[in-house]
């Protein structure tokens, strides 16, 4: 942590020179890495330009200590033949196992409980070492529909995850959002939640069109063009979009004063 705040930024890594020694100079701020394992089994939708040996990962994401660091495995469904494919299960479990050694790897990401439960049942030991975190795209709305992935991933080996992202839809119900949040807090307390967007237009005229995850944990944020407020984070952690150039968009109190903390809260 520097300067009071822990990190929060969940980005996304790719074996790239470059890139890893921009993310090596603000892992202050970097709360989690993902990334792919580069098979040719679909574990993730990404596209590949190259495929890449675990070995060539390695080197790149021991230069980043600190952030979690987790494997896509986000695909909403595989080829169904792979669930009981011992020679695909016994690969991916060798590469896992490679990235926890190194001690590079705290989880999956991943929307299949298909392929969840087969990879637990292949390798229990395996994944009694790793989060099983729901993708993004399980668009969580709902206490009931939180609880229901969590008991999926509670009757298999794995570990529960220390984060999740709640859906859009609630960035309008900030009703909504603040009880889902002290449910979440309520039946797993060292749950962080989040979600992935502000009402972009409630704070400047247009929405950019890149944009980053950026979670801001304990900040009131106003308007500061109208002097009213959109919503209060304090004491729980929220997920804002930003583009490219957050100096002219959206931004932390921290660079410009398009938004601000406030004293209002709920």
């Amino acid at each position: 942590m520097e300067n009071g705040r822990a990190p929060f930024l969940d980005v996304p890594f790719i074996p790239d020179e470059g890139y890893t020694a921009f993310l090596a100079d603000h892992l202050e701020c970097i709360y989690s890495l993902h990334f792919s394992l580069y098979t040719s089994s679909g574990l993730d939708g990404r596209h590949k330009g190259q495929y890449h040996a675990v070995s060539h990962l390695l080197p790149f994401l021991a230069l980043l200590p600190g952030p979690g660091k987790y494997v896509l495995c986000n695909n909403r469904f595989l080829h169904p033949a792979l669930y009981s494919d011992n020679k695909f299960l016994a690969d991916l479990v060798s590469r896992l196992q490679v990235l926890l050694a190194e001690d590079c790897l705290q989880g999956l990401i991943i929307n299949d409980y298909y392929f969840l439960q087969a990879l637990a049942d292949f390798s229990p030991e395996t994944a009694a070492c790793l989060e099983a975190v729901p993708g993004i795209n399980s668009l969580f709305q709902s206490y009931s529909h939180i609880h229901n992935h969590l008991l999926h991933i509670e009757a298999t080996p794995f570990r529960l995850p220390t984060k999740i992202v709640l859906d859009r839809c609630l960035n309008r119900r900030t009703d909504l959002l603040k009880n889902l949040v002290q449910e979440c807090r309520q039946a797993w307390p060292d749950l962080i939640c989040t979600w992935n967007s502000w009402p972009m237009r409630d704070i400047c005229s247009t929405v950019p069109s890149n944009s980053v995850m950026m979670p801001i944990s304990g900040l009131p944020i106003q308007d500061s063009s109208e002097n009213r407020p959109l919503a209060s984070t304090a004491g729980w952690d929220v997920s804002v979009t930003y583009g490219s150039n957050p100096r002219e968009s959206f931004s932390h109190p921290s660079y410009d004063r398009k938004i601000r903390p406030t004293t209002w809260g709920w």
